[in-house]
């Protein structure tokens, strides 16, 4: 489970999610009709690439490979390879895409067991063991392409930062910072399973 947090935090962060459970896209209210890109995405995809920024580590190659990648409707459930005797339970992610953006974008929320959004808790040493709630965690904000059966997706590697411009991994400007604005960016790329 070791390269999970980083996995989840950037797979499809990365990788494509903050959508409704039904459509993948915003509720009725805010969209009329599905995104073209949503059809275009559904299936079997295999991670071929993975770029993190600065000293953090990215998941060897064959752990990549063994990776599952499931996109069905608004959903991307990463399945990661069991890790000695343990297996590790599946990441589920929802999103949001708007293919009308230059580069196009999408939304990722990362979700519990339950198939909701995941809170983020903050365990205190200093506070005498105490677990605080700070809420829902903020979509991620990504931007991606679709190019025939590649899809290429780059986010930051925190909610709190803004949507990446370009698809390059950047370095964070404070590296020590923990939970902090200002993590980097990475880069992700999917090849459709034939």
């Amino acid at each position: 489970m070791r390269y999970a947090p980083l996995f989840a935090a950037f797979t499809i962060a990365a990788g494509l999610v903050g959508f409704s459970a039904v459509t993948g896209q915003p509720p009725a209210d805010k969209a009329k009709k599905a995104d073209p890109d949503l059809a275009a995405i559904q299936g079997e995809w295999t991670i071929t690439k993975l770029d993190v920024p600065g000293d953090r580590r990215a998941p060897p190659a064959d752990y990549l490979k063994q990776t599952g990648v499931t996109i069905k409707g608004d959903l991307v459930t990463l399945r990661p390879p069991a890790e000695g005797a343990r297996a590790v339970p599946p990441i589920v992610l929802r999103f949001v895409l708007d293919s009308t953006k230059a580069p196009r974008q999408a939304d990722v929320t990362p979700l519990d067991e339950k198939g909701e959004v995941r809170r983020r808790l903050l365990y205190s040493t200093t506070k005498g063991g105490k677990t605080t709630d700070e809420g829902p965690y903020p979509p991620w904000r990504a931007v991606y392409k679709l190019e025939s059966d590649t899809l290429v997706v780059s986010a930051p590697l925190s909610g709190e930062d803004a949507r990446p411009t370009a698809f390059k991994a950047i370095p964070p400007l404070n590296p020590n910072a923990f939970r902090n604005k200002d993590q980097g960016y990475g880069v992700v790329e999917l090849s459709r399973k034939k």
